[in-house]
């Protein structure tokens, strides 16, 4: 075995893991994951923003800066977050379009 053939099937393995995470939010039942349909809301972080929409953070402020994204809501003095069902509108309006 070539010493980047095992680096190659982790990629697969992980790359593997992330569409099955993909598919799961958009049928709604991933384990743990934002529900597809709910009426629950809750303030989430940047990380898991970033997680979800696939945006870098500064393409992520910038949309904000344009009203093309959801405003923060400042949480502390050095904290912000979003909420989890204004995030779940936006992915939702990006994929009807």
């Amino acid at each position: 075995m070539r010493p980047w053939q095992g680096c190659e099937e982790e990629t697969l393995n992980r790359a593997a893991s992330l569409l099955q995470e993909a598919l799961s939010l958009l049928s709604g039942s991933g384990p743990g994951l934002l529900p597809a349909v709910s009426d629950e809301d809750r303030l989430i972080r940047l990380p898991e923003v970033l997680r979800l929409t696939g945006m870098c953070r500064s393409a992520l402020y910038e949309q904000m800066s344009r009203g093309q994204f959801p405003r923060s809501v400042k949480i502390g003095p050095r904290a912000a977050s979003w909420s989890a069902r204004a995030v779940r509108s936006w992915i939702s309006d990006r994929i009807a379009e």
